[in-house]
C-alpha cells in the first residue's frame, strides 16, 4: 500500500511541477472573466477579483528565481518517485531505499517551497477565495461569513504540509518494518519466526 501511495504522490507532485513550469514558461495574458469566475454579476466582485489576480501574478513574478527551480525539482522528483515505486513493486534490489529517500526528499522540498515563497501561496489562496465570493449566489449571509473563511483558508497549506510529512513518515515506517525488509531482501519471513 505504501508503494501505491508513493506512486500516487509521485504523480501528483509531477503534475504540480508541470503546472508551475508551464505557468512560468507561458507568456502572461490577462485572464478573461470566463476563466476567473464565469458567473460574476457584481462590479465590486470584478474589481476584487482583478486585484487578487494581479497580486497573484506579481507574487509569481517576484518568486520566479526560487519557485521555478523548485518546480523543476518537483517535476523530476515526482517522476523518480513513480519509477522507484515501480522498481520496488518488482522487488528490485535497492529500490526500497530509493523510495524512502525520494519520499523524504519530497517532504523536504514541500517545506522548502512553502517557506521560500509564502506570498505566492497567500496570493493564490486569496484569489481562490475571491473566486468563491464572486461565484456565490447566496448574497449577504455568505459574504458575512467570508472573513472567517478567509482566516481558515490560510491554514490549508500548513495542514497540507503536515499531511505530506505524515505520509512520508508512514511510508518510511512501512518500508522499514521487518516484513517489508524481508520481502525486499528476498528472505522467507516464515522461516525467521
Amino acid at each position: 500500500m505504501a508503494l501505491v501511495g508513493t506512486m500516487t504522490l509521485g504523480f501528483t507532485v509531477t503534475m504540480a511541477g508541470c503546472r508551475m513550469v508551464e505557468l512560468y514558461h507561458s507568456p502572461r495574458v490577462e485572464p478573461t472573466w470566463a476563466e476567473l469566475a464565469p458567473s460574476i454579476t457584481r462590479e465590486e466582485d470584478r474589481v476584487a477579483l482583478t486585484a487578487r489576480a494581479t497580486r497573484f501574478d506579481d507574487a509569481l513574478d517576484a518568486a520566479k528565481d526560487v519557485l521555478f527551480p523548485l518546480s523543476v525539482a518537483q517535476l523530476v522528483l515526482g517522476v523518480a518517485m513513480m519509477l522507484f515505486a515501480m522498481r520496488a513493486m518488482a522487488a528490485r534490489p535497492g529500490a526500497r531505499h530509493l523510495v524512502m529517500q525520494a519520499v523524504v526528499v519530497q517532504a523536504g522540498l514541500s517545506f522548502a517551497a512553502h517557506w521560500a515563497a509564502p506570498e505566492v501561496q497567500r496570493a493564490q489562496l486569496e484569489l481562490n477565495l475571491a473566486r468563491t465570493v464572486a461565484a456565490s449566489k447566496a448574497g449577504s449571509s455568505t459574504r458575512a461569513a467570508m472573513p472567517a473563511a478567509e482566516r481558515a483558508i490560510h491554514q490549508v497549506p500548513i495542514i497540507a504540509l503536515l499531511i505530506e510529512a505524515t505520509f512520508a513518515g508512514l511510508v518510511v515506517l512501512a518500508l522499514t518494518r521487518r516484513g517489508a525488509r524481508a520481502f525486499f531482501d528476498g528472505r522467507d519471513i516464515v522461516s525467521e519466526r
